[in-house]
């Protein structure tokens, strides 16, 4: 399952690309974009990658009728989380420990694999592929932002999330956003280090 934005997605693929790769299992995705309240561009709008997209029916015979709805796949993660345990042989999901261990190993079965699998173990062994996937499809240069760009001898680039962090109560709570000075005195830092510096920034809320 493809879920979150460009970073989650990015560990999302390279753990399904690599136990592919392990297993000789072909891998498909699917995904909850279409609750959310907004539309996050999806991994293979970046990058020149290209993902076998399953629908509703291959979720269905994986999974059964009531578990395929995107409200039974999370509620179900949440409940193997809480266990922190699996709860069907062929439904696996992040238990949010880390590293575990995967035992997907049957090429005649069907597996449903949910979670955000934040861990470089997941996909160690095939770094360098998975490098060559994150190719952007649409490359272009620090010159198209700023034309006298050269004229730094150093470019820092600022990122500032908001979005859901402020209008979301729960994500508000769970993620919670720097102070205005912690971002205040990180450019005071880097400023000083740098006295010849351009400051980028970027936001979904630029103002």
């Amino acid at each position: 399952n493809l879920a979150g934005g460009l970073g989650n997605q990015m560990f999302q693929f390279a753990m399904g690309y690599s136990l592919s790769a392990r297993t000789g299992i072909p891998v498909v995705y699917s995904s909850t974009f279409s609750e959310y309240p907004y539309r996050p561009k999806t991994i293979d709008q970046i990058f020149n990658v290209d993902l076998d997209w399953c629908d509703s029916d291959v979720l269905t015979k994986c999974m059964g009728i009531v578990p395929s709805s995107p409200f039974s796949r999370r509620a179900l993660g949440k409940i193997a989380t809480i266990l922190h345990r699996q709860i069907s042989s062929n439904l696996v999901f992040d238990l949010l420990l880390g590293y575990q261990s995967l035992n997907i190993i049957d090429p005649e079965r069907d597996y449903y694999i949910h979670g955000y699998w934040q861990s470089e173990r997941y996909f160690q062994d095939y770094v360098h592929l998975i490098r060559e996937k994150f190719a952007f499809r649409q490359v272009r240069d620090l010159i198209e932002l700023s034309p006298g760009i050269q004229s730094y001898d150093v470019k820092v680039g600022v990122h500032l999330r908001r979005g859901d962090y402020i209008t979301n109560p729960k994500a508000a709570l769970k993620m919670g956003l720097p102070t205005p000075e912690y971002y205040i005195d990180g450019l005071h830092r880097f400023r000083h280090k740098f006295c010849n510096s351009k400051i980028f920034v970027f936001s979904d809320d630029i103002e």
